[in-house]
């Protein structure tokens, strides 16, 4: 593809883009895992007109020419607002994208980022449906701070419901062992106060 380097992405420079400005942080990062900055040389070919590829591809910095079946171009500079979207995120793809000047881009994978977002919408009404159901001593701002983990990401609603209605509270003092090296996994924990230290031997 003409990659002349790549950079780790940080976070920070996403707030501009739809639908990445939609996903809380957590929900991005996992979004965003083993994503890259691709920076392409002048002349390459980015997208051919036709592909069913899996990708939302979005440009950071540079300058695309976009050309129709009929061979008309539109130029689409990082600067747009145009370019706060996904490259012509049609599939089949409605356009041919080549690098006009030096960009940067970043591909997302496009069922990846679709989870996410309906995740990420479904979390509202899931926590209203759940807060009412749950016990009224539960404290609901860790509950939301729980369901944004990952570990609920996958959960349908109705088992996640169960597991938190099944939670038990455990105090534990300083320097307590919770669980050891080699022990059957037979429970979940979650740290809802304080931190805990994992060491591997």
């Amino acid at each position: 593809m003409g990659i002349m380097m790549t950079t780790t992405l940080t976070i920070d420079v996403l707030h501009n883009f739809t639908p990445l400005n939609a996903l809380s942080e957590q929900r991005l990062k996992d979004v965003l895992a083993g994503c890259y900055v691709e920076t392409i040389k002048p002349q390459t070919t980015l997208i051919n007109y036709g592909d069913c590829d899996d990708k939302a591809i979005f440009l950071l910095s540079g300058q695309l020419t976009l050309t129709d079946y009929q061979g008309g171009t539109t130029i689409l500079d990082a600067l747009d607002s145009a370019a706060n979207y996904p490259i012509v995120s049609s599939k089949p793809r409605q356009f041919t994208v080549t690098a006009q000047k030096t960009c940067n881009i970043l591909a997302v994978n496009q069922q990846k980022l679709q989870d996410a977002l309906l995740w990420e919408q479904s979390l509202g009404s899931l926590a209203k449906t759940l807060f009412a159901q749950l016990p009224p001593q539960m404290d609901k701002d860790w509950v939301l701070r729980l369901l944004e983990s990952r570990v609920f990401y996958c959960l349908p609603p109705l088992n996640i419901l169960e597991l938190l209605q099944s939670l038990q509270s455990i105090p534990v003092t300083k320097g307590q062992k919770i669980i050891s090296l080699g022990d059957t996994a037979d429970c979940c924990y979650f740290i809802k106060e304080g931190k805990a230290e994992v060491c591997q031997y």
